[in-house]
Formats: C-alpha cells, sequence, structure tokens
C-alpha cells in the first residue's frame, strides 16, 4: 500500500494597516502536535490545564465550606458570596418546613418521624452552574433514610429536580452537563428539597446550619 505525505505551507499575510502576519494551515487544536514522541497536542494541554483549574476551584470552595462550618456558631449573618450561600436558620425567613418544625436555629423532626424542608425562594446565580453542592450541619440520634433532591432551573415552569442523594451522603458536588437547560428567557437558579425519615421507632434528627455551594 502507498504511503501518502500531506505537505502544508505557512502563508505570510500582509493585513490592511501594513503589517504582517503568518497563517497557520490549521483548524483545530487537535492538528497542532506539541511533542512528536508522545503524539501529545494542544487540545490535550489545554483539557489538563482547566482539569487543575477545576480542580483547584472545587479544593478552594470546600476549604472555605469547611472554614465556614467551623465558625458558624460564631457567625449570626448569612453568607451570600460568589460560590456559597449559607443560611443560618436564626429565622424561617428562607425555608419552608414541609413536615417537621423550625424553632430560631435550627428545623427538626420534632414529634413527627420525618423531617423535610426546602428553600422559600431558589438561589438566582449569574452563569449556568457546572456543579452544585448541598452541604449541612446536623444532629442525629437514630436511624433515619435521606432523599436529597437539588434543581438548578428552578424558575421554570415544571423545574428539573435530580436525585442527589448519594452524592449528599458522599458530600460531593452534582455535575450538571450540557444536557441540562432553562426556559428561555428564565435565570438560572438553584434549590433543594431535603427529606430524611425515621427508620426506627425512636431517633431525632435537627438541621442547625445549612450551605448551597455551586461553580
Amino acid at each position: 500500500m502507498a504511503k501518502e505525505r500531506a505537505i502544508s505551507y505557512l502563508e505570510h499575510i500582509k493585513l490592511e494597516d501594513g503589517s504582517y502576519v503568518i497563517k497557520f494551515p490549521i483548524t483545530t487544536a487537535k492538528e497542532v502536535i506539541l511533542n512528536i514522541e508522545t503524539g501529545e497536542t494542544v487540545e490535550q494541554v489545554f483539557n489538563n490545564v482547566v482539569r487543575q483549574v477545576e480542580a483547584e476551584s472545587y479544593t478552594l470552595l470546600e476549604d472555605f465550606a469547611t472554614l465556614v462550618g467551623k465558625i458558624a456558631g460564631l457567625v449570626d449573618d448569612n453568607i451570600n458570596a460568589n460560590h456559597i450561600f449559607r443560611d443560618n436558620m436564626k429565622t424561617d425567613e428562607l425555608i419552608t418546613v414541609l413536615f417537621g418544625r423550625f424553632q430560631p436555629g435550627s428545623v427538626s423532626n420534632g414529634t413527627d418521624s420525618k423531617l423535610s424542608y426546602t428553600m422559600k425562594q431558589p438561589l438566582v446565580l449569574k452563569d449556568k452552574p457546572i456543579k452544585m453542592q448541598l452541604k449541612d450541619i446536623i444532629n442525629v440520634s437514630g436511624d433515619f433514610k435521606y432523599d436529597v433532591k437539588m434543581t438548578f432551573n428552578a424558575l421554570d415552569t415544571n423545574p428539573t429536580w435530580l436525585d442527589c442523594t448519594e452524592a449528599y451522603k458522599n458530600q460531593e458536588f452534582v455535575n450538571l452537563t450540557e444536557a441540562y437547560q432553562k426556559e428561555d428567557g428564565k435565570d438560572w437558579a438553584i434549590n433543594f428539597i431535603f427529606t430524611a425519615e425515621r427508620t426506627g421507632t425512636t431517633g431525632t434528627i435537627e438541621v442547625v446550619d445549612y450551605m448551597l455551594l455551586h461553580l
């Protein structure tokens, strides 16, 4: 079988302002090989950089959230920063208790077998999130079954609710792919529904602080 060899030429082009540029006969980053021995391309290098930056962002956000959690008892104000929202539950202005009871500083199942609560108004974002996470500070006695739903298009007529229970239990971010979209004319907005149901005859659960992280 005959071998084929493709030859490309650089073009020296004069611009309208009299300056010159060199035009490369390349259309994608996949075509630029930086290392002939390994075959590493520009695209691969860019992707590695993006992954490293994302990893650092997640780590910094997690560290900040951990710090906020450590000093939660010392900070009376709520926090609404670029990538983190925290409610200390001093009042019930921001939450709706679906099952259980509210008392200043916490929500709990009280005399019920179930605790369930959500935000009264979703957290509106400037841009589409690529990851989101619910973190909280809880006191638990007994066994409970958890169910956590989160949405990124809370303002839509029919929001998309994702099952984020495992991500919540493992304290992981939920990935939002390109497939997840919102209605035209609506803002990106995240919200959650937290539910914990007692599986035994006795047991209490109390949430004293919650945070929404997003990137």
